[in-house]
């Protein structure tokens, strides 16, 4: 989904464990699989059974996920990690709109922002001028931030989370989002460059560990 110089919404089509028209590619088989998905010639070429996968449509959408709790914000009036943050969101944001991409927005500032994705010229210029006037006074972590807006995404919503918390609850509840077909990248701002104490490596180990694509931003 993306590519490692930049943000890029590639083919539009991922693997799906349900069935729909073109098989996408087989892969091994692993517990509760259907039966009925084996691939009779690849297992019997393998000696081990194997898996057919499904291509499925994905959605032409991304959603921001914009973490401006005031709790996670570190570094001086000019040049910070909200600075940062928003200026991010900002360079994606426009990225996608060049590409035709529909791009929304779920942010808890100063106050609760939620823009469903449009990829139009009144949409791109109200995202511009939330994201110019948004302060990071939120209340909310980041965690409760993605359990408030997942009703909110379809189960094939692209999300681009930005975020300087090394808390890693909201690592966890990126769980919740896994398997429902949409692709997931995060963008860390690294709070230390701004000279905050704390490090984003438990953050970043887990995030491995999920095979989570993810991008870190330092000062």
């Amino acid at each position: 989904l993306f590519e490692s110089d930049g943000f890029h919404l590639g083919a539009h089509h991922q693997l799906s464990h349900n069935v729909t028209p073109a098989m996408a590619s087989v892969r091994e088989y692993s517990y509760g699989d259907s039966l009925r998905h084996i691939h009779w010639p690849s297992t019997a070429l393998t000696s081990k059974f194997m898996v057919k996968e499904f291509e499925s449509e994905l959605r032409n959408e991304v959603w921001l996920v914009l973490d401006m709790h005031q709790d996670v914000q570190v570094g001086p009036e000019i040049n910070n990690t909200e600075e940062t943050s928003v200026s991010i969101a900002v360079s994606i944001m426009n990225k996608f709109f060049n590409m035709g991409i529909s791009v929304g927005l779920v942010a808890q500032g100063d106050q609760y922002h939620i823009l469903s994705p449009q990829d139009s010229p009144a949409a791109h210029e109200e995202l511009m001028s939330t994201l110019a006037v948004i302060r990071a006074e939120g209340k909310t972590p980041l965690s409760a931030l993605l359990a408030q807006a997942q009703p909110l995404l379809t189960s094939i919503s692209n999300l681009v989370i930005i975020t300087p918390s090394s808390d890693v609850s909201w690592v966890h509840r990126l769980g919740t989002f896994l398997g429902r077909g949409g692709q997931i990248a995060v963008v860390l701002v690294d709070a230390q460059s701004f000279g905050a104490p704390r490090s984003l490596g438990q953050a970043r180990n887990l995030l491995q560990g999920r095979n989570t694509l993810y991008y870190v931003v330092r000062q």
